[in-house]
């Protein structure tokens, strides 16, 4: 019986993916860390952003037909606005492929690429390719989505195609590339709300991602995110235990009464990026991020009642926090860092902060450019101009299209859901070039 592989690689909104069947066994196990058996998540799937799909990309219907019988290898770009749309569906896909008897562990199936290398920052590249039988190669601009197939009412009606190539040199050539690239990509974590990220996140390697279930998650103490790590969440919730930092259950119930400013994730490392998480109930801030620290990435997290705020920058730092929300505390982002920091505060929500929403605590913040934000609720008063912010803003920093003293309408903030209402008036009132 010949050998057949389908594969087919992502990278940015790009995928790559590889399936082989075993001419004799007809099986391809590979389990990692002593795993016997793979892990089958537990939700039967999550909402993918976006998208039209039933939680599930287009080509993931051919590649479940033959799970059993296959190994599949799924290559994806580690930008991280790809992982936050990627990454649900990829979990969907994992969950699917387990209950249709694929048994390989799930970071043999999914791993996570970066050209320039897994310690690098994530690439600006736009391709899409698979990989049949090593024989039959598909590469083009085609997306693998609704954007491209047309088969609802949203659909783009993209001009992008693609093109079938048999030249054994030439698929040889790819078919090589991808190999090496597989072989040198971050692996995907899948943790479900019975697991400790404690336990979990010590073995995680550099460029790994990890994916968080929905659930709630809670911690005994920070959790340091090391270089080169995603975390990417959907519909999970990380807070403290009541053992956080030895603070009693009483003042673990009111984070304003605790004493420990110890944060709930702390980063470490360059190149890290947390997604599509909420955290709250901190006694001091929800993320710390050291400094020296490069290229950090924060985006889609709701912070929501840390003591003393969403996140502290400190010194000689660059980072990039966007598209999150901003609930209670004393602070939303505090920036404590010299004259070399460099960062970009934008399409975020800040409401009912107790002080103010950016706390500039040292002389100046940098170079930053704080843009296309909204202000609500400044210190139990009006959000204006004038009072989004204390300290002072650098000579090379700037502020523009900000929105100022408007209620963002959240549709139950009561019970958790800062989802946007109708008539919210920061819909459609982002900068569009940074929101995929």
């Amino acid at each position: 019986m010949p050998c057949h592989c389908i594969e087919t690689i992502t990278i940015n909104a790009d995928i790559a993916i590889k399936m082989q069947l075993n001419p004799l066994t007809m099986k391809c196990l590979s389990f990692k860390i002593g795993l016997s058996t793979p892990i089958i998540p537990e939700s039967p799937g999550v909402e993918v952003p976006g998208y039209k799909e039933f939680g599930l990309l287009e080509y993931a219907d051919a590649l479940l037909e033959v799970a059993p019988d296959s190994d599949i290898h799924i290559l994806v770009s580690r930008d991280p606005v790809n992982i936050f749309y990627n990454s649900p569906s990829l979990f969907n896909f994992i969950t699917r492929y387990y209950l249709a008897g694929g048994n390989q562990a799930y970071w043999d199936v999914v791993r996570y690429y970066t050209p320039g290398g897994i310690t690098s920052s994530p690439p600006g590249l736009h391709a899409k390719s698979f990989l049949i039988d090593n024989e039959f190669l598909v590469i083009g601009s085609q997306n693998f989505d609704h954007s491209a197939f047309g088969n609802n009412s949203d659909d783009l009606d993209l001009a992008e195609y693609s093109i079938g190539i048999e030249d054994g040199s030439i698929v040889s050539s790819v078919n090589s590339y991808l190999n090496s690239a597989w072989n040198n990509s971050g692996k995907l974590w899948v943790i479900n709300k019975t697991e400790s990220p404690m336990d979990i996140l010590p073995l995680v390697g550099i460029g790994d991602v990890v994916f968080f279930e929905p659930g709630t998650y809670k911690i005994s103490s920070t959790l340091n995110i090391h270089e080169s790590i995603t975390l990417v969440g959907s519909g999970a919730t990380i807070l403290p235990e009541e053992n956080f930092s030895n603070q009693s259950a009483l003042k673990l119930a009111s984070p304003s009464l605790q004493t420990s400013s110890a944060p709930l994730l702390r980063i470490t490392g360059d190149n890290v990026s947390l997604i599509g998480l909420t955290l709250q109930d901190s006694s001091g801030y929800a993320i710390e991020v050291e400094g020296g620290v490069e290229n950090v990435n924060i985006s889609r997290i709701i912070f929501e009642n840390n003591a003393l705020g969403g996140v502290y920058v400190s010194d000689n730092t660059s980072y990039t926090i966007e598209n999150n929300t901003f609930v209670g505390d004393d602070y939303g982002i505090t920036i404590s860092t010299n004259a070399n920091s460099t960062g970009v505060i934008r399409n975020n929500i800040f409401a009912g902060q107790n002080i103010a929403p950016i706390h500039i605590a040292s002389a100046n913040d940098g170079t930053v450019e704080y843009a296309y934000n909204l202000f609500y609720d400044c210190n139990g008063g009006d959000c204006s101009p004038s009072n989004w912010k204390i300290g002072n803003l650098g000579a090379n920093s700037n502020e523009h299209d900000n929105l100022f003293d408007l209620n963002p309408l959240f549709a139950n903030p009561a019970n958790g859901d800062y989802r946007l209402s109708s008539g919210s008036p920061a819909i459609d009132a982002g900068d569009s070039n940074h929101i995929a």
